[in-house]
């Protein structure tokens, strides 16, 4: 029966240690070609695991090549004896860096500084089978050009899901498909012009005011109240263009309200070539009541440039994200940058087309809201009953994957994050994500609580109340 050391303490979920240890032990021979392997459920039961873990870790081998299914007769090895003979041949003979030339990653038991979920609960077997169905219905398509704005079928997916989950109604030939949303911050300066100036939430995500840099533009830092990014320093400003957040701020988690979403529109009404780029972060984890309205469904004068990704709600890995542009901006996108060519491959986007289709986006997303709301009250409870409750104040929001705690420490948070570090915990401040330190950011720690169980957050919250 085949053995794995499940007690390593790399944070790696269950099934890809299984993944890793099978795949190890047919490269390496101890399992030989087409010897046949244990039935899911026989080997979950000797490993001590789920079978959906076993599930996870043969769908993403037989992907790989690595074994094979067999109606009614179970799983085989596949035959690489070839090149386990070619590896051996050559494993004295490669060069192999000395000691003193490794290099050595420091290790960090948790890392709650992370800003995305946990992948350990995605549907790889959906998936897996979504990739096959793929290439066996699209296989002469799936290797052509691309279209400059992404395959019709997903924007179309794309567009259905909107208006199902947010209420937003888009023609699928003002969606723009790109690589991840820094893509789609270049691709936006590139399309409103060098020339304008751009107004960005501070405290805000760094990658956003490093697009900007590289880009070469004019940026201005507009500071935030409890309702988000604040009008009256906006006006001051000679912004342009202006990025928010405005569902789930990052990093402070503030959900802007309706009158201060409509003061903003008022804004950009105000001037010709002023446009609001609303980035719909972690809007899809909201706990209490429906999703917020977005400024794209409110805004009838064509201001708002709506953009989201797949990276939270799918897996990071999944460089897919899109804009919405309105119409006049639609075309002179397609005039002045038609030429680009989308740069996602289109077998990604004919699986993800399909996933959302079919409606497995919508259940994945559905089910992850009451798993991450779970996990969110427990933890906060976790908190609460612990010493680190009387230290700290939990700034609490309704949506996202992250919170904020205020803790009542006199260390800096560069002191507190060393000192965290040193203990195997990986956190970040609000203070590094601000253009000027004060005492609204001092000591305000973000907890993303999706990439840990709660008997690792159990660990996190004895450090944190250790070292404040």
């Amino acid at each position: 029966m085949i053995t794995v050391d499940l007690n390593k303490n790399d944070n790696k979920p269950l099934y890809v240690k299984v993944y890793e240890s099978i795949k190890s032990d047919i490269e390496s021979g101890r399992i030989a070609p087409l010897e046949k392997l244990p039935s899911k459920r026989a080997l979950a039961e000797h490993l001590g695991v789920s079978v959906i873990t076993i599930q996870n870790a043969y769908a993403q081998l037989i992907a790989e090549g690595y074994i094979r299914a067999e109606e009614r007769r179970g799983f085989f090895a596949a035959d690489l004896s070839q090149f386990i003979r070619e590896k051996a041949g050559k494993q004295h003979s490669e060069p192999r860096l000395s000691e003193s030339e490794e290099v050595k990653e420091e290790e960090l038991l948790i890392d709650v500084s992370s800003v995305y979920g946990d992948i350990r609960q995605f549907p790889f077997s959906v998936w897996t089978n979504k990739m096959r169905y793929v290439i066996s219905e699209n296989y002469d398509k799936i290797l052509n050009m691309v279209p400059n704005k992404g395959l019709w079928e997903l924007r179309v997916a794309i567009s259905n899901h909107l208006y199902k989950f947010r209420g937003i109604e888009v023609d699928p030939n003002l969606i723009y498909i790109g690589s991840g949303a820094d893509y789609n911050y270049g691709m936006i300066v590139k399309l409103l012009g060098r020339d304008k100036v751009y107004a960005v939430e501070d405290p805000g995500y760094d990658n956003i005011r490093l697009t900007y840099k590289i880009e070469g533009v004019n940026t201005r830092f507009i500071a935030l109240d409890e309702h988000g990014i604040r009008v009256d320093k906006l006006k001051d400003s000679d912004a342009d263009i202006v990025h928010i957040s405005p569902t789930h701020q990052y990093p402070t988690g503030i959900s802007m309200p309706v009158k201060r979403r409509k003061e903003l529109l008022e804004w950009a009404y105000e001037k010709e070539g002023r446009y609001i780029i609303e980035d719909d972060y972690d809007s899809e984890y909201r706990f209490e009541g429906r999703p917020l309205p977005t400024m794209q469904s409110i805004d009838p004068g064509g201001k708002v440039i709506y953009m989201n990704s797949f990276s939270k709600t799918i897996a990071p890995s999944l460089r897919i994200c899109y804009l919405i542009l309105p119409e006049k901006l639609a075309k002179e996108y397609d005039k002045m940058l038609g030429y680009f060519p989308c740069p996602v491959c289109s077998f990604e986007q004919y699986v993800l087309a399909e996933f959302i289709k079919d409606g497995h986006f919508e259940r994945h997303i559905n089910r992850m809201r009451r798993y991450y709301k779970q996990n969110k009250d427990e933890i906060y409870s976790l908190i609460r009953n612990s010493p680190l409750g009387k230290k700290s104040e939990i700034r609490e929001e309704l949506a996202g994957l992250h919170f904020t705690l205020k803790l009542k420490t006199d260390k800096s948070d560069a002191q507190l994050k060393e000192e965290a570090r040193k203990r195997g915990l990986g956190i970040s401040f609000i203070s590094e994500f601000a253009s000027e330190v004060n005492e609204e950011v001092n000591s305000l720690l973000m907890i993303n609580y999706s990439v840990a169980d709660i008997g690792e957050m159990k660990t996190v919250v004895d450090i944190l109340s250790e070292i404040v």
